[in-house]
C-alpha cells in the first residue's frame, strides 16, 4: 500500500536537537518549530513576481478589451524571451536530488520531439481548440495540489495539537499551491492565455513542482501543454535544457 504523498515543506534540521523536522512545523522529536529554509526565500520571491506579472497581465488584457496574441508579439524577440523563460522557470533542483535534471531533460527531449511533429505537420499556431481551454491547465494543477493529503509525519508531532490543527498544518502548503494557480485559470478562461501569463505561470508553477517528492511526471505533463501554448516550442526546449544543466549543478 503506497503511502500519502509527502509535504511541500522542505526538509530543514531542527534548531533544537538538530533532527530532521521540516520548515515552520514542530519537531517530532521535541516539538521545536523549525525555521524557514533558505531556498523557501527565493521561492517566495518566485511567487510574488509571477503574482505580480499575472497581475500586469490581466490589467493589460482588461485595457485592451483582449489578450495580448502570444503568436504575434509586438517586439518579436518577446517570442524567443517568452519561450527561453518558460522553460528556465519552470525547471528547479527539485526535493529529490537524484531527480535533478533527469526529468528536464526528459521533457526537453519529448517536447523536442513534439515541437518538431508539430512543425513536419505544419500546425498553424495557436491551435484554436488548445487556446480555448487553456484555462483548464491551471485549473487542474491547481485541483491536483488542492485534493493531495501529504503524510502527517514528520511534519507535525501527535502531541500538544488537536487532530484538526495536525490536518489544517498538512494540508495549508497545498491549499497555498492551489490558490495562487486560481488566478492563471480565472485569467486564461476571461482573456485567453498570453506571452506574459505564461511566463508568470512557469514561475508560480515551477515553485510547486520543485517542492513535489517525484516532479518528473507532472513537470512533462506541464510541459507538453506549454509546448501547444507558445507559439514558438523550440526555444521552450531549449530553456528546459538549460534549466536541467543548472539543476543538475545545484544538485
Amino acid at each position: 500500500m503506497r503511502s500519502a504523498p509527502q509535504s511541500l515543506l522542505l526538509r530543514v534540521p531542527c534548531p533544537a536537537c538538530w533532527r530532521p523536522s521540516r520548515e515552520l512545523s514542530p519537531c517530532p522529536w521535541c516539538g521545536e518549530r523549525a525555521p524557514v529554509a533558505p531556498r523557501t526565500r527565493g521561492d517566495i520571491v518566485r511567487l510574488v513576481a509571477g503574482t505580480a506579472l499575472v497581475a500586469v497581465a490581466a490589467g493589460t488584457a482588461a485595457a485592451t478589451g483582449t489578450a495580448v496574441d502570444p503568436v504575434a508579439p509586438a517586439v518579436p524577440a518577446g517570442m524567443v524571451a517568452a519561450g527561453l523563460l518558460c522553460g528556465l522557470f519552470l525547471v528547479r533542483p527539485p526535493q529529490s536530488p537524484g531527480e535533478a535534471g533527469w526529468g528536464s531533460l526528459s521533457s526537453a527531449a519529448i517536447v523536442s520531439l513534439l515541437a518538431l511533429a508539430l512543425r513536419a505537420c505544419a500546425v498553424p499556431y495557436p491551435i484554436p481548440i488548445v487556446q480555448r481551454f487553456a484555462w483548464a491547465f491551471p485549473a487542474l494543477a491547481a485541483a491536483f495540489f488542492a485534493l493531495r493529503v501529504p503524510a502527517e509525519a514528520p511534519n507535525a508531532p501527535a502531541f500538544g495539537a488537536s487532530s484538526r490543527e495536525r490536518a489544517l498544518r498538512r494540508h495549508a502548503p497545498d491549499l497555498v499551491a492551489a490558490l495562487s494557480l486560481t488566478p492563471f485559470a480565472a485569467l486564461f478562461a476571461a482573456c485567453g492565455p498570453s506571452l506574459l501569463s505564461l511566463v508568470a505561470l512557469a514561475l508560480v508553477l515551477g515553485v510547486w513542482l520543485a517542492r513535489l517528492a517525484h516532479p518528473a511526471v507532472p513537470l512533462l505533463l506541464s510541459a507538453l501543454v506549454f509546448t501547444l501554448l507558445l507559439p514558438d516550442p523550440a526555444f521552450f526546449a531549449l530553456g528546459l535544457v538549460l534549466a536541467a544543466l543548472q539543476a543538475r549543478h545545484v544538485s
